[in-house]
């Protein structure tokens, strides 16, 4: 399940408790929440499209059935539409995303920046980091995009949006990673990871179920071949008493 499935699905999954309008035969239908839950979209504009008092939560997410159907202009109106409502942080965040997907760039940058400058301490602040950071790219603002990738992984570590600033930095810097520790204690783990990252080192946790109990493994880096990552090992087991392996 990708990303933007996960954020739709739990988007819905707080929409509970709605009134939803009967039909014509006076039978109850199924909510509109329940219907994106089920991924019915198309049935969704089916029966909520043409209601003209929906709540603007209900329109947001009429808004995102519309973009999963490829109408994107009916989404980006409605989105439009709320932005002077209570949805509005969620608007502009999809408006800002639905522009990195279809274009143009510079109109997606500017509006992820509007966002962040909005609202610094929203729970989304990860999703619109990394939309940010995925424009960059795209417009050769490499430097920029690298810092908001590495700064999900190691501010989000546990996120989805980790795992995917995880995958474009790969593809960027490379594959091969450094492990230095794997704790059972998480505090000790977000020490090391803080006090390697005050020394410049680009580390990260890494969340790993195994058979008894979670473990958090600290890697550093992104580096482009083993004999790369090999020289950094070195360089933490001297300075640091680290024992390292090379991962990717």
């Amino acid at each position: 399940m990708n990303l933007n499935r996960v954020i739709l699905l739990w988007i819905a999954a707080l929409a509970v408790g709605w009134l939803a309008p009967g039909r014509s035969g006076g039978q109850p239908v199924s909510g509109l929440e329940d219907l994106v839950l089920r991924e019915e979209y198309r049935a969704a504009i089916q029966t909520y499209g043409e209601i003209p008092d929906l709540t603007p939560m209900q329109k947001y997410l009429l808004a995102v059935c519309y973009q999963e159907t490829r109408d994107v202009k009916k989404a980006e109106e409605i989105w439009k539409n709320l932005l002077g409502s209570r949805e509005r942080e969620r608007s502009l965040l999809a408006i800002a995303r639905l522009k990195g997907r279809t274009g143009p760039t510079l109109e997606s940058e500017q509006t992820f920046r509007q966002f962040l400058r909005e609202y610094p301490l929203s729970t989304h602040l990860p999703t619109a980091c990394l939309g940010l950071a995925e424009v960059l790219v795209k417009r050769g603002k490499k430097t920029e995009a690298l810092t908001l990738l590495n700064r999900i992984r190691q501010e989000y570590p546990f996120s989805p949006e980790a795992v995917a600033a995880g995958g474009l930095l790969n593809r960027e810097l490379g594959e091969y990673t450094i492990q230095v520790g794997s704790f059972s204690d998480y505090l000790r783990a977000q020490k090391l990871v803080d006090d390697l990252a005050a020394d410049g080192y680009d580390a990260y946790l890494v969340r790993i179920p195994d058979q008894a109990a979670l473990s958090y493994r600290v890697r550093v880096g992104n580096f482009s071949s083993r004999a790369a990552a090999d020289r950094i090992g070195r360089t933490l087991k001297q300075a640091n008493r680290l024992e390292y392996f090379i991962t990717h």
